[in-house]
């Protein structure tokens, strides 16, 4: 400890059994102006240095650090500025950080730990160019966790500076013993920067000086691989893990390099006994498992998947992905079991949608209703989204009036809920355009930038009214959000039709169609190609699309049109 932090502390010994109020003498004698020896100590550096003493006892640490803080600047003593550093740190202030480490490093400038300090300050808030001459110092004193901090940082640094950062490193390396982790640090430095060759032999360099460099080999083999080089990559981290058998992230490359490179039966034997040697190992067994399922080793992801269960009972999302493997196998009741058993995760909502598209026959109704009802009791939160799922199976299944009335009694649960409102619009547009358009346009009071929302008022306008400037408005304030949508292009055109503006139409309906040939895009294409007199185009994109979708309604329209001429 500093001899004057030493001091400090017996004197606060001494005080602690006397903590009399200040006598008028002593305040006179403490507000005298007083002069500041750099490294020693007076009699309001005590009071300053007892009060944040005092203060961080009684966990009041912002008023401690900037107490310290204040001496540390007046004294210039590296004790209390390493102790405001620290106290910084502790409270997760960068700035103060940087504050303390900076003083710090002035006091001491031989100590290679302040520079640290403040250089990842500076690195984790984006300054990279004002870090630099600081990592180049620390680098002097610390090489080790110097590049260790770098290395951390790579994916981070500014591209305009990382030249910087590599300019450093190799000035220091010519003046440096060689070093494995510094060759390592430089082979990152120049694939952020897109110089993968110079990366390769920087990791080359790196493994010449230590061929069991665990991340030096790691990294050149994802290098190797982001070049499609998988069978280079597979070779090195297959040499790489005989020689170290127990390294578990060598092992799990080398699991998915094989897995990569088609070679499942070797990769489902690591798999498993990476799963053999971690078995309460709860993100590396799901992401086996996942992994296995992805490569159609479904058998042992299943396997996988039920110790997840057993490793955590209240995380029910694995059954998502065993109700996914039960119904590629055709064992519905299983997998309808399953699906309703995910009760949190992300998957939740389409785990429901699967069960509801495996009860496809009207005689399921009863089923459905209950596994819906449940799911709703045990996940309020979500039941909107059910309803919702609800009313659009009946709707699907010819049951609309049915489908109306669960949507108007959810309605009453959750008001204004809009995707009980947009699904109630879509529901009812074709029968009760008013009713449809009043639940849009209550969507877009709540939502004023749904896009989804702009696309569908516009098009049912076009459809149901002659409101085509209104509507194309709409359309263009969708298009503005979502300029790819093939939905919105399809809009877009089809309000442009409707105005006579029929070149224009053709541009967003063929881009329409080259996203998404949906057949109703298609006679829209048709029908405007047929306006502007590129009738061969016309028939011969009706002929194609007949074939793909036989008796399609949108189809029989744009056909009707083409004959009636």
């Amino acid at each position: 400890m500093n001899k004057s932090l030493i001091v400090l502390t017996c004197v606060f010994a001494l005080l602690q059994g006397c903590q009399s109020t200040p006598t008028k003498q002593t305040q006179e004698v403490i507000s005298e102006p007083v002069n500041y020896v750099d490294g020693e100590f007076n009699q309001e550096s005590l009071y300053d240095l007892l009060l944040a003493e005092i203060a961080g006892q009684r966990r009041l640490f912002p008023v401690a650090l900037e107490n310290y803080l204040k001496q540390a600047e007046k004294s210039q003593d590296s004790g209390v500025a390493e102790r405001a550093t620290r106290i910084a740190q502790y409270l997760r202030n960068p700035d103060k950080v940087i504050q303390a480490a900076r003083l710090w490093r002035e006091i001491a400038p031989s100590n290679p730990e302040p520079y640290q300090i403040e250089a990842n300050m500076l690195l984790h808030k984006g300054k990279y160019t004002e870090a630099l001459p600081l990592v180049e110092k620390a680098l002097e004193f610390d090489p080790l966790r110097t590049l260790a901090l770098i290395r951390g940082q790579v994916e981070r640094i500014d591209p305009k500076v990382l030249s910087g950062y590599i300019t450093m490193l190799n000035k220091h390396r010519q003046s440096a013993d060689p070093r494995s982790d510094l060759e390592l640090t430089l082979a990152l430095l120049h694939r952020a920067n897109n110089n993968e060759q110079a990366s390769l032999t920087s990791f080359n360099r790196a493994l010449s000086i230590d061929p069991e460099n665990p991340e030096a080999l790691i990294q050149k083999a994802e290098l190797l691989r982001s070049q499609n080089k998988v069978n280079d990559a597979l070779r090195l981290i297959h040499s790489a893990f005989e020689q170290q058998p127990n390294n578990r992230q060598l092992h799990i490359l080398y699991t998915q390099l094989l897995f990569q490179n088609k070679q499942s039966k070797q990769a489902v034997s690591q798999a498993k006994e990476l799963l053999k040697n971690n078995l309460k190992d709860h993100q590396l067994t799901y992401y086996l498992a996942l992994l296995m399922l992805e490569n159609e080793a479904p058998q042992d992801a299943k396997a996988a998947f039920l110790r997840l269960l057993e490793l955590k009972p209240e995380d029910t999302s694995p059954h998502f992905y065993l109700g996914h493997i039960a119904q590629s196998e055709e064992k519905r009741d299983e997998a309808i079991e399953h699906y309703s058993s995910v009760k949190n995760g992300s998957n939740v909502l389409q785990s429901l949608s699967r069960v509801s598209s495996l009860l496809k026959d009207v005689e399921d109704k009863p089923r459905l209703q209950q596994i819906l009802s449940d799911a709703r009791a045990s996940m309020p939160n979500q039941a909107a989204s059910i309803y919702t799922l609800e009313a659009e199976w009946l709707n699907l299944h010819n049951l609309k009036e049915e489908a109306l009335t669960v949507l108007e009694d959810a309605l009453l649960l959750f008001i204004d809920n809009t995707s009980l409102l947009y699904t109630r619009a879509m529901m009812v547009e074709s029968t009760d355009f008013p009713q449809a358009e009043k639940d849009l346009r209550r969507v877009l009071e709540l939502e004023p930038g749904n896009a989804t929302v702009q696309n569908a008022l516009g098009y049912t306008l076009l459809l149901h009214t002659e409101r085509y400037e209104e509507a194309y408005n709409l359309i263009q304030a969708a298009l503005t959000t979502e300029p790819e949508d093939p939905a919105i292009l399809d809009s877009m055109g089809w309000a442009l039709f409707k105005l006579g503006r029929n070149h224009e139409a053709v541009t967003y309906l063929e881009k329409a169609h080259a996203l998404y040939s949906d057949p109703e895009v298609s006679s829209h294409l048709i029908q405007v190609y047929w306006a502007i007199d590129q009738k061969e185009k016309a028939r011969s994109l009706l002929q194609k699309s007949q074939k793909d979708n036989p008796g399609d309604p949108f189809l029989e329209e744009a056909a009707q049109l083409i004959n009636a001429e």
